[in-house]
């Protein structure tokens, strides 16, 4: 009797174990027919977006948060919709991202996928009331698009295109990385933020006569917080009460600190064609060139001292070919 009860407790336990066995590989036959048929029908497998959300909240800084409206898993791409930024201090969104992907690098099986790259699209950026000279939230930065790539010393932000007011912006940033033990202060680096990019709109007014600016730039962090920056400025025309210009271009490199701009050379300016009726001067295909030392005189609207040299000047009653002048 003992042997034929031990049989059936036998029994009963490997029919459990079966049990087990099957339902196991019935859930994930289910699983793959789930992910089958989200991936023929719709092209990847959505996943909840409150789970994402409540998942997201626990790694961003103190201070930061973000919400979600759809997210996607597509071929080692994770793709965000509806994307908004805010902070415990402003509630409203001072980031909002239309489309959001994420590609990550599954190159380690034994560690969870890195981000490869980040690119989002559809991006604007917005100041708070307390920055905005309207004491309202205004668009800073709008169509925003570009691509992020974590390297060895930090990120590098490519491709970056974007529109402030009708400036249009095209470039790179380096980034240096942030170390886990750094403690962010969210309002502490909004403060700098906001305050710089006051202080460069407000230089905005130099280029009211500018028609349809485009700045090109490439910048990276120096030591002692001061950033590099490689700028190619250039304007289709210039309508000045007292000069017109048109395809007129600067290039120069410069460092910039504390809202200061300092050239690292001599600034070179290139035209097409300008008249200054004032001073009774035309000229044709001209390069200008602009002392270091007179770089900040000219911000201030004093006039420089100027290296000219042309195709083709006319002075007054004097027509000169491929003159060099300095003023």
């Amino acid at each position: 009797m003992e042997t034929s009860k031990a049989k059936q407790k036998s029994f009963r336990g490997s029919a459990l174990l079966r049990f087990v066995f099957d339902l196991v590989l019935l859930l994930g036959f289910v699983a793959q027919a789930f992910v089958a048929g989200c991936l023929l029908v719709y092209g990847y497998i959505p996943i909840p977006a409150a789970w994402a959300n409540r998942l997201l909240a626990d790694k961003m800084p103190e201070g930061l948060h973000l919400h979600i409206s759809t997210v996607h898993l597509n071929r080692g791409h994770i793709a965000f919709t509806g994307v908004e930024i805010s902070t415990t201090e402003f509630r409203q969104a001072l980031l909002s991202i239309d489309a959001a992907e994420v590609e990550l690098d599954w190159g380690r099986l034994s560690a969870l996928p890195e981000p490869k790259e980040i690119s989002i699209t559809g991006g604007t950026l917005y100041t708070p009331p307390i920055y905005a000279p309207s004491g309202q939230y205004t668009p800073l930065l709008e169509r925003i698009a570009l691509s992020v790539k974590p390297d060895e010393s930090g990120w590098q932000v490519e491709r970056l295109a974007c529109l402030h007011e009708d400036i249009h912006l095209w470039g790179s940033v380096s980034l240096p990385q942030v170390q886990p033990s750094d403690a962010l202060n969210t309002t502490e680096v909004l403060d700098n933020f906001y305050t710089r990019a006051a202080t460069l709109s407000g230089q905005k007014a130099r280029l009211e006569h500018f028609e349809t600016p485009t700045i090109v730039f490439a910048a990276q962090p120096s030591p002692g917080g001061a950033f590099l920056i490689s700028v190619d400025a250039s304007s289709a025309k210039v309508n000045h009460p007292e000069v017109q210009a048109e395809n007129i271009r600067l290039k120069g490199r410069f460092t910039w600190e504390d809202g200061m701009w300092s050239p690292l050379e001599a600034p070179a300016f290139s035209v097409s064609e300008l008249n200054a009726p004032r001073y009774q001067l035309e000229t044709s295909d001209a390069r200008i060139h602009i002392p270091r030392d007179d770089f900040a005189s000219l911000l201030q609207g004093q006039w420089p001292r100027l290296q000219i040299v042309a195709a083709q000047l006319n002075l007054s009653r004097f027509k000169l070919d491929a003159p060099v002048l300095r003023l």
